[in-house]
């Protein structure tokens, strides 16, 4: 019995973010998959972040639009590349990345209503929602940029400012976590708000001095490829106070492992399933 209640505990606190909202019901990075997994009672919307030349942010995971979902509102094929940073948000508001299925998602219902929005409009969403998990949902925003492309993006301080300017704006500092790969935007972030918490993220391989990275930006939370996972470095990390929240994982299969291994929440595109997955309400 005390076997069975401790499972039970483990999966209870078990963190579920719903990838890019639940891309593999709705589009990515739309409000339609935003208010769908605050339905399924995610406990973190994971989003990423564009920034356009009037300094607006925007929910893209490419900071160029994505030709094999994205159209324009006509829906024409994208005839060449549309850089989010080179267009004011009006301007972008001429394309569509919702109306066409993605095909790495069967169950995947496009809609070409959705438009591109603001992260602004995601934080309205929530405040204004009467579903339970809204009144405690956390954000997880990803700073999409890259030293190798600096044209596609603001420098690292300003993209963190303007996040952190939002936030405070919507009254939601304590319910935010800033996420990237390129971990200058961490470390310009802890220097503009120390109490906001960042999160690591590492693809295919991370460093042999993992523990020296995460400490010297500092990182609250490490979110690695979960097919990179063991448990020597689950505990490693977690003994230095560090919350490990892998993505982004899809299968029961790979559930399974990664609560073997006993990370502290998971990434996923299907929260659904992962939440029935956990048998939590």
């Amino acid at each position: 019995m005390f076997f069975i209640a401790f499972i039970s505990l483990v999966f209870a606190k078990m963190e579920v973010q719903g990838h890019r909202g639940a891309r593999s019901i709705h589009p990515e990075n739309t409000l339609k998959a935003m208010r769908y997994a605050l339905e399924v009672g995610v406990d973190t919307l994971e989003m990423d972040l564009g920034v356009t030349k009037d300094n607006v942010l925007v929910l893209s995971h490419d900071p160029i639009l994505n030709a094999e979902i994205c159209r324009t509102n006509q829906g024409k094929k994208l005839s060449e590349p549309v850089v989010i940073r080179s267009l004011t948000f009006q301007e972008l508001q001429k394309y569509n990345c919702a109306s066409v299925k993605n095909p790495n998602f069967p169950k995947q219902v496009p809609d070409a209503a959705e438009s591109i929005p603001k992260l602004e409009d995601v934080f309205k969403l929530v405040q204004k929602s009467k579903l339970p998990a809204a009144k405690k949902v956390e954000f997880n925003i990803e700073t999409k940029m890259s030293p190798d492309h600096p044209e596609l993006s603001p420098s690292p301080e300003k993209f963190a400012q303007l996040i952190i300017d939002m936030a405070k704006k919507h009254k939601l500092l304590d319910r935010i976590i800033i996420q990237s790969f390129d971990h200058r935007s961490l470390k310009a972030a802890k220097k503009i708000e120390a109490k906001v918490r960042v999160a690591a993220l590492t693809g295919k391989v991370y460093p042999p001095n993992l523990l020296e990275v995460l400490r010297d930006i500092p990182a609250d939370i490490w979110s690695p490829n979960y097919k990179t996972l063991n448990q020597t470095t689950v505990t490693r990390v977690q003994k230095a106070g560090i919350r490990v929240i892998p993505w982004t994982a899809n299968t029961k299969e790979s559930w399974d492992k990664l609560v073997n291994l006993g990370v502290d929440g998971i990434i996923t595109d299907d929260p659904a399933a992962l939440q029935q997955f956990l048998k939590r309400d």
